[in-house]
C-alpha cells in the first residue's frame, strides 16, 4: 500500500485573483484545490470576465470548509452553501454568441 501526503502550502499551483485565491494540489493522479474568496467576490466579475466567459466550465466536489457562499444558476435563481455543506456542481456551458 503507498501513501502519498501533500499540503496546501506546497501547492503545485496558486492562482490570485481581486478578493480571492486557489490554490491546486495533485495527488495520485487527482486534482485537489482550496480557495478563499472575500465578500463580495464572483465568479463572472472576477475571474470570468478577463477570461470572457459567463461562468465556470469545470465541474466541482467539495466541501464548505467555513463562511458560506452561494452559487448563481441560470434564468437568475441560485443555490446557497454554508459551511459543512458537501457540494457537486456541474461545470457551466460556455456563453454563446457575441456577448
Amino acid at each position: 500500500m503507498e501513501l502519498t501526503i501533500r499540503r496546501f502550502e506546497e501547492s503545485d499551483e496558486r492562482r490570485e485573483f481581486p478578493l480571492g485565491w486557489f490554490e491546486l494540489i495533485r495527488v495520485a493522479g487527482v486534482t485537489i484545490g482550496r480557495a478563499s474568496y472575500e465578500p463580495g467576490w464572483r465568479w463572472s466579475e472576477h475571474v470570468g470576465a478577463a477570461l470572457g466567459q459567463a461562468s465556470c466550465p469545470v465541474e466541482h466536489v467539495g466541501i464548505v470548509v467555513s463562511g458560506r457562499g452561494a452559487r448563481g444558476m441560470g434564468g437568475g435563481g441560485g443555490v446557497g452553501v454554508v459551511a459543512g455543506a458537501g457540494v457537486a456542481l456541474a461545470g457551466g456551458a460556455p456563453p454563446r454568441g457575441g456577448g
